[in-house]
């Protein structure tokens, strides 16, 4: 929630009692929108070259500087 200002429909653990249930289409959803997250953080990080990591409550975010412009091979 910190980047982007949404927050993640569930938890890993959740993942798991969704597959253990065979709730396959909530299992799927919670993956779809984990993924979608992860590439627009991915995306924000390489806009301004950083982002911003949670610590616990209360406390302000950590600026994390990173270099996603540059190759890696």
């Amino acid at each position: 929630m910190t980047n982007l200002q949404i927050g993640k429909n569930g938890s890993g653990e959740e993942a798991i009692e969704l597959y253990k249930n065979k709730e396959i289409a909530k299992l799927k959803e919670y993956c779809l929108n984990d993924v979608l997250i992860t590439r627009d953080i991915y995306n924000l990080g390489k806009k301004q070259n950083y982002i911003l990591v949670p610590r616990r409550k209360n406390e302000n975010p950590v600026k994390l500087l990173v270099n996603w412009q540059a190759k890696l091979f």
